[in-house]
């Protein structure tokens, strides 16, 4: 068992952890180390309070939120993991360690989701829907205008003998790209 998921299952640091290794504690299962802790009497002051088991530590050195994201992922799988393990065993304090630290871990993710959607908004290389209707209705609607205008405008240097004609071919052709676009805007949701 890794050493930050047997943190995460006892609701301490990972360096708590790494200290009573060295000092002999068995680190295979959340049972061989509770055992050892409490026949060497070692207490964990563990979380205060209202304060989470596992919190996955948001910004990083080089402040890539991708990192940041992908480090909560991975400790909420950790603390599934552990979860899992521990309702196989069936021990009841271990169980409810281990899904509060799940459920912490699940806050971490969803922040870090945030903070990356933040960031990403932030530079630009992201744009909220609004401004992509902004985008294309402005974009789009100039060329509606173009189209709407076309039969009338090429009529009469279509067909000088008969523009009327003329107009009616080129507002069904113009219609019929109108469909197309219909059409196809379901394709690209």
């Amino acid at each position: 068992m890794k050493q930050s998921d047997l943190a995460a299952a006892l609701g301490v640091d990972k360096s708590k952890i790494s200290r009573c290794a060295k000092r002999g504690m068995p680190t295979d299962s959340v049972e061989n180390a509770s055992i050892w802790l409490q026949r060497n009497r070692v207490k964990f002051s563990g979380p205060s309070k209202g304060e989470p088991l596992v919190s996955a530590t948001i910004g990083t050195a080089s402040g890539d939120p991708h990192d940041a994201r992908q480090r909560a992922i991975d400790a909420e799988a950790a603390c599934y993991r552990v979860l899992t393990e521990s309702i196989s065993r069936g021990i009841p304090i271990e169980i409810k360690t281990a899904a509060a630290a799940w459920r912490d871990a699940q806050k971490a993710v969803i922040e870090s989701e945030r903070l990356l959607l933040e960031t990403q908004t932030k530079a630009r290389t992201m744009i909220g829907l609004d401004e992509v209707n902004e985008v294309f209705s402005r974009h789009l609607g100039g060329l509606r205008q173009l189209m709407d205008s076309l039969p009338a405008s090429l009529a009469a240097k279509c067909n000088p003998s008969d523009p009327d004609l003329a107009r009616e071919v080129l507002e069904d052709g113009v219609a019929q790209i109108y469909a197309q676009i219909n059409k196809a805007e379901g394709a690209f949701v």
